[in-house]
């Protein structure tokens, strides 16, 4: 006779199994063990891209497209959930295109004060593309959409939404709204440092938000942290710099 013999429940991406021992009807004696698989039951994201069972985000597809006459793949994000599925796994030379306006978190800065909302537990913290060995290289198309509610606290090294930026990068069409970045050193709202020679390009961007230092004023600018070989055209920023605490 079959009887359960444990159980684990599966998860969004992993398989779940029934476990059964087999005992002899007369004796009592184990015969068996066997385990039944219980298939994983997916994912359930969210309209903003967000799984409502676990940490997961929506992946984002590619597609090519033409940008500045030339065709490129790009990833396409029209949600939350996607941009912070591109920064955890874009590859150098790696693009993005934004399709919709996105929100992050609902309300960053708060309004009566101009200020960081006073309750941060329940934001949604953004961690900026690109590491100090490994710099984001490629082209983001904001295509005239907009970023709100970004929550991107202090860190190891530069941040941003972009933390480093390497050779040939280009921001374009990019508005980031509602935003706050902090950090020791080297903090911009859009870009935390760009590589010497890099050659980056920003235009057509925008920003609103607070850039704020920590215990020092090292790098801290409004927009870009530590700027080195960047070409502007039509940058427009509103928001408040807050050197050090």
């Amino acid at each position: 006779e079959a009887v359960p013999n444990g159980f684990r429940e599966p998860t969004c991406a992993t398989a779940g199994e029934n476990k059964f021992a087999v005992y002899c009807t007369e004796c009592d004696k184990l015969i068996n063990t066997f385990s039944v698989t219980v298939p994983a039951i997916g994912h359930d994201f969210d309209d903003n891209g967000f799984c409502t069972r676990c940490s997961a985000f929506e992946p984002a597809e590619h597609e090519n497209r033409i940008y500045d006459g030339e065709t490129y793949s790009f990833f396409i994000i029209d949600n939350a959930g996607k941009l912070f599925w591109f920064r955890k796994n874009a590859i150098a030379g790696s693009n993005a295109w934004l399709d919709a306006d996105i929100t992050v978190n609902d309300r960053v800065i708060d309004p009566a004060t101009g200020k960081l909302v006073s309750n941060t537990s329940a934001l949604r913290a953004f961690e900026g593309f690109g590491e100090w060995s490994f710099e984001f290289r490629g082209i983001f198309n904001g295509d005239g959409h907009t970023v709100s509610g970004l929550y991107i606290p202090d860190t190891d090294g530069r941040n941003g939404f972009f933390r480093y930026v390497g050779y040939t990068t280009i921001i374009d069409g990019l508005t980031l709204k509602d935003t706050f970045v902090e950090n020791t050193y080297g903090a911009g709202a859009l870009i935390g440092q760009a590589a010497s020679y890099s050659n980056v390009t920003v235009k057509n961007c925008a920003w609103n938000g607070v850039t704020k230092g920590k215990n020092g004023d090292e790098d801290i600018n409004y927009v870009i942290g530590q700027m080195r070989d960047i070409v502007f055209d039509n940058l427009r920023i509103n928001g408040e710099l807050v050197p050090s605490l």
